[in-house]
C-alpha cells in the first residue's frame, strides 16, 4: 500500500510541474502530440488509447480538442472509413518543441543524485508494473 501511495505523489509532483509548464493546455495534451510527432508509424486512436492506458471517450474527446485547436489533423483511412489517421501539424510541431526541453529539464531534477544503474532499474520496475497493471486491466 504505501508504494502505491509514493506512486501517486510521484504522479502528482510530475502533474503539478507539467501544469506550470503550460496552463493553457492539460499534460496529457502534449504528451500525446509528442508520442503522434515522434511516431515512424501511422497512429490511430487506438494506438493512443493503448500507449497511455486511457480509455476510448476520454482519447475521443482529447482528440477532438486538440484537432479544433489546430494541433492534429484527423484523415480517413482508404481502407476503412471507420479508422482515422492522426497527423500532427505544423502548429502542433512547434509546440512539441517548445515543451520538450522545459520536459527535458524537470526530468533531469527529478533524477538528480541518482545513478545510471538505479535508473534502469527503476525503469524496468516501473515497465512491470505497467505491463501488470495492464493485463489487469485489459483482459
Amino acid at each position: 500500500m504505501e508504494r502505491t501511495v509514493k506512486v501517486k505523489k510521484l504522479s502528482n509532483l510530475i502533474r503539478r510541474k507539467l501544469s506550470a509548464i503550460d496552463k493553457d493546455s492539460q499534460s496529457s495534451h502534449y504528451r500525446i502530440l509528442i508520442f503522434i510527432n515522434d511516431s515512424k508509424e501511422t497512429i490511430y486512436q487506438k494506438d493512443i488509447d493503448k500507449y497511455f492506458s486511457m480509455q476510448r471517450p476520454t482519447t475521443t474527446q482529447i482528440l477532438k480538442i486538440m484537432e479544433r485547436d489546430g494541433y492534429i489533423v484527423k484523415k480517413g483511412s482508404e481502407q476503412d472509413r471507420r479508422l482515422k489517421s492522426i497527423t500532427i501539424t505544423k502548429k502542433g510541431k512547434d509546440y512539441v518543441e517548445q515543451v520538450r526541453n522545459e520536459l527535458e529539464d524537470m526530468e533531469k531534477r527529478f533524477v538528480k543524485g541518482i545513478s545510471d544503474k538505479d535508473l534502469a532499474i527503476c525503469d524496468k520496475v516501473i515497465s512491470k508494473m505497467i505491463e501488470n497493471g495492464e493485463d489487469l486491466w485489459y483482459k
